[in-house]
């Protein structure tokens, strides 16, 4: 099951504040290039696929722009909205997608 329910960045983001709490919405490790093998594949892992030409087969059958989880044996996605809020733990900050690739 795949439910970060709020969060995600792409290249447009705002920076929101810099004290956050991890229990704010997911927390992503980082926002990579979808067109690269993932960087880990731990259970739980989740990176936002922000950059990139086409998807590297090692996510899966997701798209760029998705927030992507593993889950131990497969890469689950979901597309997020105007608005998402995700943290990303590699820049410590509080991102919003605003509705823009």
């Amino acid at each position: 099951d795949f439910s970060i329910g709020i969060g995600f960045s792409g290249t447009h983001v705002s920076k929101i504040h810099s004290i956050i709490t991890p229990e704010i919405g997911a927390a992503a490790l980082n926002f990579v290039d979808g067109s690269v093998a993932p960087p880990t594949t731990n259970a739980g892992d989740i990176y936002i696929l922000s950059s990139g030409g086409s998807v590297n087969a090692g996510w899966g059958g997701v798209s760029l722009q998705d927030w992507v989880r593993y889950d131990g044996a497969a890469w689950n996605s979901i597309t997020p909205q105007k608005g998402s809020m995700c943290y990303d733990k590699n820049a410590d900050a509080l991102k919003v997608f605003d509705g823009s690739a």
